[in-house]
Parts: structure tokens; C-alpha cells; sequence
């Protein structure tokens, strides 16, 4: 295996078409189905998030695992 994360630095990156040589990982953030079409954040289509929520909401929904409620929101956004 090779560490690629510092080739970036070096105006290198690395291209791997069609994923073969790509190592995968399970997320509880994220659920991609690239074939299908699917990319869901904390089981949330991304086509309803865009949609209907705003990058508060969502950023408060991949930290904590749920979209807020108007009190949390609120709180969020202050902090």
C-alpha cells in the first residue's frame, strides 16, 4: 500500500478509472451508490437536502446525525 495524501502538496494526484484499485470504507455519514445514482448524508437524499434545508442544517446534521429542530438551529447559528 502507498500513502498518497502528500502528493497533493507536490501538484501530484492520482487517477484510478473505474475504482479498481481504490480501497472502499463504510461511512455513517455518507451512502454513495454511483451506479445507481444514490448519495444520501445521515439517510437523507442529497436531492432533499439541497432542496430544503440550508448549509446550517445540513452541517449541523452531519455533526450530530440529525437535521435540527427551530431551538437547535437557533443555538447552532449562534455559536
Amino acid at each position: 500500500m502507498i500513502d498518497i495524501r502528500a502528493l497533493g502538496k507536490l501538484g501530484l494526484f492520482t487517477y484510478d478509472p473505474a475504482f479498481f484499485s481504490t480501497s472502499s470504507c463504510t461511512s455513517n455519514i455518507t451512502f454513495i451508490d454511483g451506479d445507481a445514482g444514490l448519495l444520501y448524508y445521515r439517510g437523507y437524499p442529497i436531492e432533499q437536502l439541497a432542496a430544503q434545508s440550508d448549509f446550517l442544517e445540513v452541517s449541523y446534521l452531519l455533526l450530530n446525525g440529525e437535521l435540527p429542530n427551530a431551538e437547535q438551529y437557533a443555538a447552532f447559528a449562534k455559536e
